[in-house]
């Protein structure tokens, strides 16, 4: 957060959208500081303990002997399913961390759809945040651009309007406004979605990186409910755009294969790229020799160290130790006038690597 102001703008001050995790944690630190109270005190007292959330936990290591606590699955280089590691947002908290239940994210809903009300143990009518709040909280304040369906058996997802609240998404669905948001980190991912108008609310939780079974099992949920006249079946429209998700170059673009100089060999002895890089605003990689080969640790985020393969002249391939992540990477080293790195840039090896690991805006200089 210290260091946002040294990221480069790309665009003016709500000209387009664009998801930020690290503003929420913005956010949480504005939430602390006006409450007096840690986020994980001031959710337990504000949501949590009013509604009724008696089994939601706050981040990974707030679990407690007994809960029934699922374990996220990845499939390891986009191919074998596997489970992932553990993971604590304390440092973005705001952004995710939270692990609940479909029990509880009901009451959650409920709450939401009754205009921030809710009915107490006693069975007095409370209220969690004004009517005012909500409409803020729901009405669309960044367009987005409406999307053109990824394959034609998705043709009645197409929204009439999409674009973003204050934390959730606006869009249409049969004629119908529909307030949502989606969620995911490594090996989990999931969505609610609230009818305004109709009053259902939707929670799909996995613990799989499947975004086509959380819309699938939503829309097939709100054709059941809407009852339109005529259905989509949806759990094969996903599953048509995921394999045409499938059909496409899994790592490498074709292009970029067939034109790789499988010749070529580096400018310098690997030594000569081994040091700490800076970026401006994330802070310090290293690369370091090691046995004979190239690793890349990045310090902020121990689960990103990997190692270096030669692709084609200065520009190398990171894989990671960890194959769940699915985020390889290649690395492009340039050289000054005298034959020492100048700058390294990255950029995702892959168009199937997750927008959020953001290689192609780092600009990484060694730290002499």
């Amino acid at each position: 957060m210290r260091r946002l102001k040294d990221v480069p703008l790309k665009t003016g001050l709500r000209e387009t959208y664009a998801y930020d995790n690290i503003l929420y944690a913005v956010a949480t630190r504005v939430i602390e500081q006006v409450s007096g109270q840690s986020y994980a005190q001031f959710l337990q007292q504000r949501f949590f303990t009013p509604l009724g959330m008696a089994g939601t936990r706050f981040n990974v290591d707030a679990l407690q002997p007994g809960d029934a606590a699922a374990s996220g699955h990845a499939k390891a280089d986009f191919t074998t399913l596997k489970p992932t590691f553990p993971l604590t947002w304390h440092n973005a908290a705001g952004a995710g961390g939270i692990y609940s239940s479909v029990h509880d994210m009901s009451r959650w809903m409920r709450a939401q759809l009754a205009g921030g009300t809710y009915t107490d143990g006693q069975g007095r009518e409370q209220r969690l945040f004004s009517a005012q709040r909500q409409k803020e909280m729901w009405s669309l304040i960044t367009p987005e651009p409406i999307p053109e369906p990824s394959v034609p058996e998705l043709a009645a997802a197409k929204p009439d309007f999409i674009g973003y609240g204050e934390g959730w998404v606006s869009s249409s669905f049969r004629g119908e406004k529909l307030v949502w948001h989606t969620g995911g980190w490594p090996g989990m991912v999931s969505r609610v979605t609230l009818v305004p108008g109709r009053n259902p609310g939707i929670v799909v939780l996995t613990n799989q990186e499947a975004g086509g079974a959380f819309n699938a099992l939503t829309m097939h949920i709100l054709d059941a409910f809407l009852q339109p006249a005529k259905r989509t079946d949806w759990i094969a429209a996903y599953a048509a755009a995921a394999g045409k998700a499938r059909a496409r170059p899994t790592w490498y673009q074709q292009a970029r294969v067939e034109a790789r100089d499988v010749r070529s060999k580096p400018s310098l002895p690997l030594p000569g790229y081994a040091g700490r890089y800076r970026d401006a605003w994330y802070g310090d990689v290293e690369v370091v020799q090691e046995g004979g080969r190239l690793r890349m640790r990045f310090k902020p985020s121990p689960l990103l160290t990997g190692t270096l393969q030669h692709w084609q002249h200065d520009t190398f391939l990171v894989k990671w130790d960890d194959r769940t992540l699915n985020g390889d990477a290649f690395v492009t080293f340039a050289l000054d006038a005298d034959g020492k790195v100048r700058e390294a840039r990255m950029e995702p090896a892959s168009e199937l690597v997750d927008f959020s690991f953001d290689f192609q805006d780092m600009v990484l200089t060694p730290v002499r």
